[in-house]
């Protein structure tokens, strides 16, 4: 439960009508969580989820990753390092349809976003 809670967080920049996937958490095929940084460009016309996915499916690189040495360790630390990143940011719980509005609503701002699922 906590894993699927923190894979739906997503730190985006929004800057000149852009929106921009800075950083999210991934829950990796061994089972173990990480904090993915990235600088992808989203497409606006898709839901957040599908523009995550499209822009992964396409990505050639660019990638960074704060790993932790076990499980134990990511549940303690994960959630203070992601929230570290841009401490100074918005925090919002949308739905998957929002990207566009949030484009236009927070321009020249970090947002963190956690999607109802």
């Amino acid at each position: 439960m906590l894993n699927r809670f923190l894979e739906g967080l997503h730190l985006l920049t929004v800057s000149d009508d852009k929106v921009y996937l800075r950083s999210d958490i991934e829950l990796t095929g061994d089972g173990e969580l990480r904090i993915e940084m990235m600088d992808f460009m989203l497409d606006q016309s898709l839901t957040l989820s599908e523009a995550n996915s499209m822009c992964r499916e396409n990505y050639a690189g660019g990638i960074y990753f704060i790993e932790y040495g076990s499980i134990c360790e990511a549940k303690e630390n994960i959630m203070a390092d992601f929230l570290e990143i841009e401490p100074d940011s918005i925090y919002l719980l949308c739905n998957d349809d929002e990207l566009k509005q949030i484009t236009e609503e927070y321009t020249n701002k970090y947002v963190y976003v956690r999607i109802n699922q």
